[in-house]
Parts: C-alpha cells; sequence; structure tokens
C-alpha cells in the first residue's frame, strides 16, 4: 500500500495524556499506533514506510502511558518546553524512537518499564538510571549546581528506569523530600499524581544515583 506520513508538533499549550495504549504515537499501524495526537487519536490502518516524526518545541506536556509514552516510527525532536513521562507495561519504554531522539533543550523527564529503555535515552543527557525503584505517587526532583529546582514530577505509575534531560551543567536527583516555592502546571482531573512543576528548592529526600546509560553527559547533557 502507499506510505502513510504523519508528522506531530507541539510548540505550546498544556496537554495531559492518559492512554491505555502509547501516549503521542507518529506511526502508522494497527497495534492501537497511528495516533494523530494528544491521548491517542486513532488514525489505523496498516504499516506502511511513512514519514514519521515527533517534534516538540515548547509547552507542557504530562503522558501517563500503558504503552509506549512517546514514540516515534520515524525522529523524535526536543527542542524546549517541559516533558513528563510516566509509563507502564512491559515491552514498552516511556520515549520509544525507530530512527534518531534529539535533544535540543528543554526539560524531559521520563520513568517506566526497563523493558527497551535503551530507546529512551539520547546521546545528550543529565541523569539516567535503568534499576531505579520508584512507586506510583512518588516525587521525582531534579536541581541544579545552585539548588535550583529544574523539574518536579510525581510519577503516575511505578518506574524500573528513567532519564533526564535539560540545559544544565550537572543536576542533582531527590525522591520524595518537601518543596518550596516551586510552581506548579495544571493537574489532571483524572489523576491527582499527574503533578509536575519547576523553580522554588527541595529540603530533605533521598538522592538518586545516575547509573549506566547510552550517551554522553555534560552541559546541557552534552558530551
Amino acid at each position: 500500500m502507499r506510505g502513510l506520513k504523519l508528522q506531530i508538533l507541539l510548540s505550546s499549550g498544556t496537554v495531559m495524556v492518559t492512554s491505555s495504549d502509547d501516549g503521542y504515537n507518529a506511526a502508522g499501524g494497527t497495534d492501537g499506533s497511528g495516533m494523530t495526537g494528544p491521548g491517542g487519536w486513532n488514525q489505523g490502518g496498516s504499516m506502511g514506510s511513512g514519514n514519521y516524526s515527533l517534534t516538540i518545541n515548547g509547552g507542557y506536556i504530562y503522558v501517563n502511558a500503558s504503552g509506549d509514552g512517546l514514540d516515534s516510527n520515524g525522529s523524535l525532536t526536543v527542542n524546549g518546553g517541559y516533558v513528563f513521562v510516566s509509563q507502564t507495561g512491559g515491552g514498552n519504554s516511556p520515549i520509544d524512537c525507530d530512527s534518531k531522539w534529539s535533544y535540543n533543550g528543554g526539560v524531559v523527564i521520563a520513568g517506566g518499564s526497563n523493558d527497551m529503555f535503551s530507546e529512551s535515552i539520547p546521546s545528550n543527557y543529565n541523569f539516567v538510571n535503568q534499576s531505579v525503584s520508584i512507586s506510583a505517587g512518588t516525587s521525582v526532583t531534579f536541581t541544579n549546581s545552585s539548588g535550583t529546582v529544574i523539574g518536579t514530577m510525581t510519577f503516575a505509575n511505578s518506574a524500573a528506569a528513567m532519564v533526564m534531560c535539560s540545559p544544565e551543567d550537572s543536576v542533582k536527583a531527590y525522591t520524595g523530600g518537601t518543596l518550596s516555592d516551586t510552581e506548579y502546571f495544571a493537574v489532571s482531573s483524572a489523576d491527582s499524581n499527574m503533578k509536575a512543576g519547576y523553580g522554588g528548592t527541595i529540603s530533605g529526600g533521598t538522592t538518586l544515583s545516575s547509573g549506566s546509560g547510552g550517551g554522553q553527559t555534560g552541559p546541557g547533557g552534552r558530551g
């Protein structure tokens, strides 16, 4: 059949996705993929050779998915914004990209199954740990070298692996703790655990260490 072409672009706004399959899916197929927008709007059809891309330039996204969180059968690019992914379900991953997964800016915190987790790791990142144990309802917070909160999210699902990207030179990660003067985005009416924000400071909490990954760390996640 003729190849499908699907490109998803998000530049601003607030999107909170709860999906029993993939969250965002730039693809074509019959496995619940072929979703043309946030929330899993299904285009359907058979898989073809398409030109697929998922690009995020700004805005706030929280994805709570039982399949892949962000899925592209082509390229995936984050240039800005705040992207939070809490994914669950074996055989899937928080971020699934068949071609090139490029991080260029913004804040990305994504966690979930450690199956296929290597696809969740871009070449540039600040933090990756493929053996964490995060329970649903647990908050994870990242700060910069000055102690300012870069991003914080409460996980809607448990997570066994997590990756974080930001423009900062270095980051520290914590579970729990008490946040002060943090600005929160809108909270989902479907799940109060879908909560995220930035700014302010944290006191207390348990430190998380960055484990082995597949890319390079450094300023802005760049080696």
